[in-house]
């Protein structure tokens, strides 16, 4: 009897069963965020947690990319507790919702870590951002922005373990860079993309801590992050 077996991409085959780890392209095996950062903006940032964005094919999840939370943890941390003094979670209490609402809502640094753990190309890539980022952007009238977003990495490699960073500075501009396989002096680097946009900065942003995240269990991570550092 004749079996199916399917790629990382969704080309379904025909032939021999194989084992998952088989098929698919190279995947990084363990993915350990450190517990602070340094960026090439702003203090020291805290890791307030992760999750797995999982493409779906046919009934099978397949893992493509790690994300973290990284905020600047001094500023941040005087945000949240401004928030909270102003009744923020007045009636609403510390859920995952209200937690990453202020998140959203606070006027500190944050930035999205996106490791890849499989090796992809650009239009696949671009492909899996842009059905999660286009609806988000249009609610705002600012799809137009979504090219020159995309066209920033047309010459890049999304090869395993590569990063990709995006800060979301004060000033509402997006900065950021891709970053191949091992590299991590991003306090050093020198980065080349920028996007001054609020919209598009939260649009990006809500595809993870919003309520309709991609990486729910992460957006989980996020808020009890979020949380403890109120606290701390």
């Amino acid at each position: 009897m004749t079996s199916v077996f399917i790629d990382l991409w969704g080309f379904c085959c025909l032939g021999r069963p194989h084992k998952a780890a088989e098929r698919e392209a190279p995947l990084l095996a363990t993915t350990d965020f450190p517990p602070t950062e340094k960026l090439w903006e702003g203090g020291d940032f805290i890791y307030l947690g992760s999750g797995i964005y999982y493409k779906k094919i046919l009934f099978i999840n397949v893992k493509v990319y790690a994300v973290a939370l990284y905020v600047e943890a001094s500023v941040a941390r005087r945000e949240l507790r401004r928030l909270q003094d102003e009744g923020f979670f007045k009636g609403r209490g510390y859920t995952d919702d209200s937690l990453t609402a202020a998140l959203n809502a606070g006027k500190f640094r944050k930035c999205l870590q996106i490791q890849m753990l499989r090796s992809a190309t650009v239009s696949q890539f671009d492909s899996e951002i842009s059905k999660d980022l286009r609806p988000r952007l249009e609610k705002t009238g600012d799809q137009g922005l979504l090219q020159p977003f995309l066209d920033y990495f047309k010459d890049k490699s999304f090869t395993t373990g590569t990063t990709l960073l995006s800060l979301w500075e004060e000033d509402n501009v997006l900065t950021g860079d891709l970053f191949p396989p091992g590299f991590n002096d991003f306090a050093d680097a020198k980065v080349s993309q920028a996007l001054p946009s609020e919209n598009f900065c939260r649009a990006l942003y809500d595809m993870y801590i919003g309520p309709s995240s991609i990486v729910p269990d992460g957006r989980s991570q996020f808020a009890q992050g979020a949380l403890e550092l109120l606290k701390s």
